[in-house]
């Protein structure tokens, strides 16, 4: 990508500096006249340089994770690191989509450990 922009740069520069020496060369009238018409064709070049040139993509948005449920653990992306949960007592009521308690969601990249520890009695 760098190289196609000095490349551009370059040319775009040559192009000024032959113009310019083109039109000391000739009348004010014939510059007129050639000005116009590369200005017509540099146009009609940017307007269709979109359906040439392919837009770079974008990379993909990973979806968020989430967890539910006590001691529930759910990571997104890399993890390199321990994982643990531990869990002691009776099991809560079921949630509507809350997430529990002590329950752990990570997004991206852990590097480090990942505990919780849940104790539920009445």
């Amino acid at each position: 990508m760098e190289f196609s922009r000095r490349a551009g740069c370059v040319v775009a520069g040559l192009l000024v500096l032959g113009l310019v020496a083109l039109f000391a060369a000739t009348g004010l009238d014939t510059a007129d006249k050639i000005a116009s018409a590369v200005c017509a064709l540099l146009a009609v070049v940017a307007l269709c340089w979109q359906y040439v040139v392919p837009a770079p993509r974008s990379a993909a948005v990973p979806p968020p994770v989430t967890a539910a449920g006590a001691g529930a653990v759910a990571v997104g992306g890399d993890n390199h690191a321990e994982v643990s949960t531990k869990f002691c007592g009776p099991a809560p009521p079921p949630s509507s989509g809350a997430s529990g308690p002590a329950s752990v969601a990570i997004g991206g990249t852990s590097t480090a450990a990942i505990r919780t520890d849940v104790q539920l009695w009445p």
